[in-house]
């Protein structure tokens, strides 16, 4: 599992410009933790495709969406929860698809009205949504598509982003969070 304070501190060691697009990478030079050779961390969590949990904190600005994750096709679940000084909503991307699935502004925006239950199916996945969090699980487990999880602040301030993720079959190469150098 691989982890910074910022993004601005993977964006310094990798010589790579703000907007996370590396200018400079030596292909000989390893990226930190757990990205290949010509590879930089593009999300807050990098998963291991293994059971893991735990809690990162976030640095939130207004007007800027966090990338918090993205789970590779064959991913069991994830939950997610930001615990934030400001408004902060999760949302679920489909990239692949060019689908904003949940999370305000996206086609399901409404929190689900139970307190535990899914109440979105979209392909294999069933997803509890409440604003700041999200619990995601396949029909059965590595049924999941590739899809990426953002924050979008409400305002500028600190938070934590606690997680849970299931383990995913197989593990891509090169993990979803690593992005290759330009």
């Amino acid at each position: 599992l691989l982890f910074y304070n910022s993004l601005a501190s993977a964006v310094e060691s990798q010589n790579c410009s703000e907007d996370r697009q590396c200018v400079c990478c030596d292909p000989t030079v390893p990226a930190p933790g757990t990205c290949p050779f010509s590879h930089f961390q593009s999300t807050v969590l990098v998963s291991s495709c293994t059971d893991e949990a735990g809690a990162l904190p976030l640095e939130l600005v207004l007007g800027t969406d966090v990338d918090l994750l993205r789970l590779p096709e064959g991913a069991s679940s994830a939950q997610v929860e930001i615990i934030a000084d400001v408004d902060v909503d999760v949302r679920l991307l489909d990239e692949e698809a060019g689908v904003c699935v949940v999370g305000k502004g996206c086609l399901f925006s409404e929190p689900c009205t139970s307190a535990t239950e899914p109440c979105i199916q979209y392909r294999n996945a069933s997803v509890h949504y409440a604003g700041a969090t999200l619990h995601l699980s396949g029909r059965a487990p590595g049924d999941l598509r590739a899809l990426a999880l953002t924050a979008r602040p409400g305002g500028t301030g600190n938070g934590t982003l606690a997680y849970e993720l299931g383990p995913s079959d197989p593990c891509p190469a090169v993990p979803p969070g690593c992005s290759p150098c330009a």
